[in-house]
């Protein structure tokens, strides 16, 4: 029998993800399409040293790609939905709005894959999927409290004690996230790529 009067499991620490889907998908990514094309062809995409990673990025090599007027409507969307996701965790939001500070390509190939990392010096960070491919890539966010020192047995992966959750975004969706979590990339094993644009934003 409990000696306990009483006992509670408080959930403090959630994980908060935001999720939409671009009203006008079809529309925006084909003129998105037409721009990373040309971004592919002036930029050079190798991605930083530091990054265990295989794939074409112009993180190191071109981050302001939100600068350029092909991505305006995208960033604007980001921009907007940015906005929401603060409202919702009660952010402070400056005056100026919530603000871009960088985007940048990635575009996973056959064989291409990503290792852990996250975003410094950012509040928000966000993942437009320009387009789906069945059986590619997978997109592997960990939870803060998976670095665990010892080896914990589990009847059952629930999500309060996941060490990671799989998203797997459809063309025109937007996720947002706390910068500071951990995400990786699965490999990439379908013949068609998948292309993304990562922002970054304060506010």
């Amino acid at each position: 029998m409990s000696a306990a009067r009483s006992s509670e499991t408080l959930m403090l620490f959630p994980t908060v993800l935001h999720v939409t889907h671009h009203m006008q998908a079809a529309d925006l990514n084909a003129l998105l399409e037409a721009a990373i094309n040309s971004v592919r062809q002036e930029v050079d995409g190798r991605p930083p040293k530091e990054l265990a990673c295989t794939m074409y990025s112009t993180m190191a090599t071109e981050p302001d790609l939100h600068l350029r007027a092909e991505f305006s409507a995208l960033t604007e969307f980001v921009k907007e939905e940015a906005r929401s996701f603060a409202d919702a965790l009660d952010y402070v939001v400056s005056t100026e709005g919530a603000l871009v500070r960088k985007c940048w390509l990635n575009v996973l190939r056959q064989g291409d894959s990503c290792d852990l990392f996250n975003d410094t010096n950012s509040i928000i960070s966000g993942v437009y999927f320009v387009n789906a491919v069945t059986g590619g890539a997978r997109m592997q966010i960990h939870a803060p409290t998976a670095d665990e020192m010892i080896i914990i047995q589990k009847s059952q992966i629930t999500d309060l004690n996941a060490a990671q959750i799989f998203f797997d975004g459809e063309a025109g969706d937007l996720l947002l996230f706390p910068s500071h979590l951990v995400r990786s990339w699965t490999l990439h094993d379908a013949a068609d790529e998948l292309a993304m644009l990562h922002f970054t934003i304060s506010l």
